[in-house]
């Protein structure tokens, strides 16, 4: 007897060899999705209180109006910062930038996930440059902060 092609049985056992494999793999990409969404925020957090800092040396002071704007204009940010004022929506990232309050010598700025999905930590910088980390429960105000 000539035999071609593959039985229902083998195909059944393809099929299910490649699900197993799917549901492995899925979880795992969506955890490293969210990990990058995470370390490109805190990398940005960290460009945006690198610049204040480098303003408050050249004027004494940080700039208290329109402060992402300000940096931009004066080469510390890159220019899609230009019209941003205090906030900036970072679309690849799915975290927002808010500069909460601002000083001619404090800030405080906000990096906050636009969901659960997308990033499980807030990350904030404070005067100096100071990092610090919670964890997102729909909020960033469950008082868990912790220096990174």
């Amino acid at each position: 007897m000539d035999r071609r092609g593959f039985t229902l049985i083998e195909m059944m056992i393809v099929v299910a060899i490649i699900a197993i494999l799917i549901a492995v793999a899925i979880p795992n990409m969506v955890g490293s999705r969210k990990a990058a969404n995470e370390k490109s925020a805190l990398g940005e957090l960290r460009t945006i209180a690198t610049a204040l800092e480098t303003y408050f040396i050249r004027e004494d002071e940080y700039p208290n109006t329109n402060p992402l704007s300000t940096l931009a204009n004066h080469d510390l940010l890159p220019s899609r910062y230009s019209n941003a004022g205090s906030s900036i929506e970072l679309r690849s990232q799915h975290y927002t930038i808010n500069v909460v309050s601002i000083s001619t010598d404090s800030y405080n700025i906000l990096a906050t996930p636009k969901n659960e999905r997308f990033g499980s930590k807030c990350y904030k910088a404070l005067t100096g440059g100071d990092l610090w980390q919670t964890a997102y429960n729909g909020t960033c105000d469950n008082g868990g902060w912790e220096r990174i």
